[in-house]
C-alpha cells in the first residue's frame, strides 16, 4: 500500500495545537497506542504537529527504543528538507505502537508546561516563516532525529527540546520559537564536537 499523506486537517494552526498532541496521546482505549491511532486523533497533521507527536513519542521512551519514533522523525524532516508540502508514513511505521499508559503519564506532566508555553507563542518573526527557512528546518530536525535513534548522553533530551521549539515555532507561525530551536540544535553540535574531541584524545593516551 502506499504511503498515506497527511493533509492539514484544520485551518492555519495556533498554539493550541500544543494540546491537541497532548490529548492525541491520551484518546483511546486499550494498552496499546499505535501511531496510527495517534495520528488519526490529532486534529493538526501539518509538519509542526506531526513532529510534536513523534518527539513527544519519542521523550516517553528511553534512549534506546527512541529510535522507533526517531526513524518516522528523519523521514518527516528529510521530506521537509526536499519541499513537500504535507508529511506522510509507510504504513509499517504507523502500525508501530507503545505503552498507552506511559504516553498518558508523560502527557500528564507535560500538560502545565504546555500550558505557560502557549500563553507565549504567538505569530512573530515573519520573515522565518518562509519555504526556504522551513527547508532549513527541516535539515535541523533530521540533525536532531540522528540524536533520537542513536542513544548519546547529554543529547538525547537536548535533541528531543530543540524538536519541540521547531515544532512549537511552524505550528504557531512563531520565528522566535524557531530561533530558541537553533539554538538547540546548535547546543547539540556543540556538545557532539566536545564527545568526539575527548574520545580522540583518550584515544591517543590508550595508543
Amino acid at each position: 500500500m502506499a504511503p498515506e499523506s497527511f493533509p492539514p486537517a484544520t485551518p492555519p494552526a495556533t498554539a493550541s495545537s500544543l494540546s491537541a498532541v497532548l490529548d492525541a496521546l491520551t484518546r483511546g482505549d486499550g494498552e496499546r497506542l499505535s501511531m496510527q491511532q495517534a495520528l488519526t486523533a490529532l486534529e493538526d497533521r501539518s509538519f509542526g504537529g506531526v513532529i510534536l507527536l513523534l518527539t513527544l513519542v519519542a521523550l516517553c521512551l528511553p534512549p534506546g527504543l527512541s529510535a522507533v519514533p526517531g526513524a518516522p522523525l528523519f523521514l518527516v524532516g528529510l521530506q521537509m528538507l526536499l519541499g513537500r508540502e504535507h508529511p506522510w508514513l509507510p504504513r509499517f511505521i504507523r502500525r508501530r505502537s507503545f505503552d498507552r499508559a506511559r504516553a498518558a503519564r508523560v502527557a500528564a506532566k507535560a500538560r502545565p508546561i504546555v500550558a505557560r508555553v502557549e500563553r507565549v507563542l504567538r505569530p512573530r518573526l515573519g520573515s522565518l516563516i518562509r519555504p526556504g527557512h522551513s527547508r532549513l528546518v527541516g535539515l535541523a530536525c533530521v540533525g536532531l532525529s540522528v540524536f533520537m535513534i542513536v542513544p548519546l548522553p547529554l543529547l538525547h533530551g537536548t535533541a528531543g527540546m530543540g524538536l519541540l521549539a521547531f515544532a512549537a515555532g511552524l505550528l504557531a507561525r512563531d520565528g522566535l520559537a524557531l530561533l530558541a530551536g537553533w539554538a538547540l540544535t546548535v547546543g547539540c553540535g556543540g556538545v557532539l564536537a566536545v564527545m568526539v574531541a575527548a574520545a580522540r584524545l583518550g584515544a591517543r593516551h590508550f595508543l
